[in-house]
């Protein structure tokens, strides 16, 4: 695939998972509900989704890689690391606002490059530049955001919660996209395989969210009911969240599938700049203008580099 097209596939994806934190901050932070309990129900519609899917594109893909026990290694593996960085942003949003998550995300992308050098021996200096420059954008222009909205104690307080979860999520970020490209290796790289590839670690996603709930309900406290909500919203939340689960991980997939996934990971990792958008589009959250700005500023950089 060209790098055009994985950065259509990468904007794609992160617009997707953008509207997932706005859902996740709906139902984490202001109902109150658990991650693990968010996480489950979320995974189990989306296998159904994920089912419907399949059997739509069975005759377009090729389902070689599920004959091979390496194959579903693979696949079990790619879902751990999904389901990891999915654990791993559920922190972040319980710990960080978005423009703080914004910043701490970003902060992969200088060592994205570098480390799918390691695994997959690409590197492209001028990708590089564009990784660098949108990173210190962002960091200047969220640092600006963050003094104009805090007071100075507040503010240190905040950055000390920002390099705690920066030494969580980071490192999972990173180990996921340059590991991504070995997993597929053996994989068609048609569309319609890779989609079928994707679309089996739901399953294990949702293996693995239900191992990791079921001790929570081995737990009294744990059965603290969330706020009230109607059964329609309940449904129409739970359902927008499984569809754009399936959609955002198939192109993610086929967005971090090549070597020359450096250039898509710009776009990826602005997951958290759609949120702000979306949260001021859905949930009437405060837009700072530099949020803005820094969502429209990166976009046009990594449409140049692509280029």
């Amino acid at each position: 695939m060209s790098i055009v097209v994985l950065c259509m596939f990468a904007i794609i994806s992160a617009a997707s998972r953008g509207v997932i934190s706005v859902i996740d901050r709906y139902q984490m932070g202001y109902r109150k509900e658990s991650a693990l309990t968010v996480n489950f129900y979320n995974n189990l519609l989306a296998a159904i989704v994920a089912t419907i899917v399949l059997l739509s594109i069975s005759r377009q893909a090729d389902f070689h890689f599920l004959t091979t026990l390496s194959g579903w290694m693979n696949i079990f593996l790619y879902a751990l690391l999904v389901q990891g960085v999915a654990y791993g942003y559920s922190f972040v949003y319980k710990k960080l606002t978005v423009l703080d998550a914004v910043i701490v995300s970003k902060s992969s992308d200088v060592l994205i490059p570098v480390a799918l050098f390691v695994t997959t021996g690409y590197f492209s200096w001028y990708q590089y530049s564009f990784s660098i420059l949108s990173t210190l954008l962002v960091f200047t222009l969220g640092y600006v955001s963050l003094n104009l909205a805090k007071q100075r104690n507040q503010l240190q307080a905040q950055l000390s919660n920002m390099t705690k979860a920066s030494l969580i999520i980071v490192p999972i970020i990173v180990f996921q996209a340059c590991v991504s490209p070995l997993l597929v290796t053996g994989v068609s790289h048609s569309i319609y395989t890779l989609m079928a590839f994707t679309l089996f670690t739901i399953y294990i996603r949702l293996g693995i969210s239900f191992v990791s709930l079921v001790p929570k309900y081995l737990k009294a406290s744990a059965h603290r009911a969330p706020a009230p909500i109607s059964k329609k919203q309940v449904i129409l939340i739970y359902g927008s969240r499984a569809f754009l689960t399936v959609l955002a991980q198939v192109t993610f997939t086929l967005a971090t599938s090549s070597s020359e996934s450096g250039i898509a990971w710009i776009f990826l990792n602005m997951t958290s700049l759609y949120s702000v958008v979306f949260s001021h589009l859905i949930l009437k959250e405060d837009l700072y203008k530099s949020e803005f700005i820094i969502l429209v500023v990166v976009t046009l950089l990594a449409i140049i580099g692509s280029l």
